[in-house]
């Protein structure tokens, strides 16, 4: 018996700051309905379990009614479908957590009490985009910057500001890519857990495209 539980598994979307510098105390509520108890039961094996024990019980009634049989089997099932002990936990995430890969899991020692895991997605962010260990967002410039190049300030996910120069752009069509390195994701290893300061990052990928206007030719080559 020991070995079949109920095992409910729910996607959380986490802000993108908060997996990069970790966040304690996230408090989060599970769904406890018939439709995700039962989802859970058939995932970890307790469904089957439950299934028998109410055919078991309500086999006496199939020589009197078959409908009693039904209605009793279905309340016993339905009455021994496990919750979980509390519907509201908090989650303790670490700096380099990555939605899509991070489960978190909450595990009950009584054989009778439900597993919770959490998957943690990302939600979408205005400026990034997390690709593995690398970060890339997209910054716009007008034509007489990328003629004449300029510097541009960009604020990071620790809310830093990183400083970037760019150079004169010759074909504003295609833009052009610039990578920082050291400056993307924070990359997590088996030691004790670390600040994202303390860690080693993926690169700081920016796209620069340029805001095209009336007048400018693509055959026109930028200054210094």
């Amino acid at each position: 018996m020991g070995t079949f539980k109920s095992v409910f598994v729910q996607k959380v979307k986490v802000p993108l700051e908060d997996l990069y510098n970790g966040s304690q105390g996230v408090e989060v509520k599970v769904r406890s309905n018939l439709w995700t108890r039962n989802c859970a039961a058939i995932r970890g094996g307790a469904f089957y379990i439950n299934l028998y024990q109410a055919f078991i019980y309500s086999l006496p009634l199939l020589r009197t009614s078959r409908t009693l049989a039904l209605v009793v089997a279905s309340a016993i099932f339905h009455w021994a479908l496990p919750k979980p002990a509390t519907t509201t936990f908090q989650l303790n995430l670490q700096p380099g957590y990555k939605g899509g890969k991070t489960k978190l899991k909450y595990a009950s020692n009584s054989y009778d009490q439900p597993e919770v895991v959490f998957e943690l997605q990302e939600k979408r962010h205005p400026r990034y985009q997390r690709v593995h260990n690398d970060l890339h967002t997209t910054v716009t410039i007008s034509t007489e910057d990328a003629k004449n190049g300029c510097n541009i300030d960009i604020k990071t996910l620790d809310s830093k500001v990183i400083k970037i120069r760019i150079n004169s752009i010759k074909d504003p069509s295609q833009g052009t890519d610039l990578r920082i390195k050291g400056k993307g994701w924070p990359i997590r290893n088996a030691k004790a857990v670390q600040t994202a300061d303390e860690m080693d990052h993926g690169d700081l990928v920016v796209h620069i495209r340029v805001r095209r206007k009336r007048g400018w030719s693509l055959s026109h080559e930028c200054g210094d």
